[in-house]
């Protein structure tokens, strides 16, 4: 199942291309767009016999678009994506630290979606513990699916509100 889907990744910072190198390891198709490294995420994709493309293409043809990198470039990037068709899984992966913990809240209402999944994971890498959270249960299974295939643990602990709490808990709240 997962060599049909198309992963699109926005970033191609370490954090992004690591868990590239999970997904790439399911069998799923990659894309890269990095409007603001494009040789990097050229080289990035070049490694991973993926393709490079611009936000708005990658956004167009991803079954499940990941947003990877330092989280204050989200914005920059949503500005560059068009609309994201609404069965697109958003799979919002960025590092706790340093941001506002209900980012995956407001991401989720800024592109209209029910469809966004909050992955709080430390470096990714297989073995890893990576606790999901969203208000779709399809979308969080089709992350848990992928994840798992490649060799991720995974901890669903249910919406996105449960990612608000989590991260607070954490001590990550900007």
């Amino acid at each position: 199942m997962n060599a049909h889907i198309t992963i699109g990744i926005l970033g191609s910072d370490e954090r992004s291309v690591a868990l590239a190198q999970i997904l790439a390891a399911t069998g799923a198709r990659l894309s890269f767009a990095d409007p603001s490294a494009r040789e990097r995420a050229e080289s990035a994709a070049h490694a991973l016999h993926a393709k490079t493309g611009t936000p708005y293409h990658i956004a167009a043809i991803s079954d499940v678009l990941v947003f990877a990198s330092d989280p204050s470039h989200v914005d920059a990037l949503l500005a560059r994506l068009g609309t994201i068709p609404h069965e697109t899984i958003v799979l919002d992966a960025t590092p706790a630290t340093g941001a506002r913990p209900e980012r995956a809240v407001l991401l989720a209402h800024k592109i209209d979606s029910h469809r966004v999944v909050r992955a709080l994971l430390p470096t990714p890498k297989p073995g890893a513990v990576v606790t999901l959270c969203g208000d779709d249960p399809e979308a969080r299974a089709a992350v848990t699916e992928l994840l798992r295939a490649g060799r991720m643990e995974v901890a669903d602990r249910g919406g996105l509100a449960a990612a608000v709490e989590l991260e607070r808990a954490a001590g990550h709240a900007a």
